[in-house]
């Protein structure tokens, strides 16, 4: 069975941060790890900002009460005006992107899953930055929708 040449991986998000909940990696050489278990600012993966999107301006307010946003990167979002103007990108695409803005070299699509009685999940795949090509993207994030689609006629 070949593996992807992106990670998938599903997440949840707790109270601004994204956590890891499983993970499929590459089996190429360059690759981004597993991220299981690890924790990471929400506004600053594709994930995290899929899910966050999914949250009303006030839940958006109350989380992030100050201006300024710790950041992961140089890239990451480092404002409350920011990450709002972006969610609201993220809501008309239906999907989030982040281009090195959790770790340096790092690309990644991210889609959040229904709302579950269990909180908030996404599905994310994520390549070194050189593999996530304009000309790759759109097969990556029919991926991701097929498996989101997919996911979600099986929550309840």
């Amino acid at each position: 069975m070949r593996t992807p040449d992106t990670a998938p991986t599903r997440t949840w998000f707790i109270t601004g941060a994204s956590r890891g909940l499983d993970s499929i990696e590459s089996s190429r050489a360059l690759r981004v790890g597993g991220r299981l278990g690890r924790s990471m600012s929400a506004h600053c993966t594709s994930n995290g900002k899929a899910m966050l999107s999914t949250l009303s301006e006030a839940e958006l307010l109350a989380l992030y009460p100050d201006e300024d946003l710790s950041q992961c990167t140089t890239h990451s979002i480092g404002s409350r005006t920011g990450l709002l103007q972006a969610l609201d990108e993220v809501r008309r695409a239906g999907y989030a992107t982040s281009e090195e803005e959790s770790e340096e070299g790092v690309a990644s699509i991210g889609i959040a899953l229904a709302v579950t009685p269990w909180g908030r999940l996404a599905v994310t795949a994520s390549a070194p930055l050189s593999r996530m090509t304009p000309d790759t993207r759109p097969r990556v994030l029919s991926r991701i929708r097929a498996a989101v689609e997919e996911i979600n006629k099986l929550l309840p």
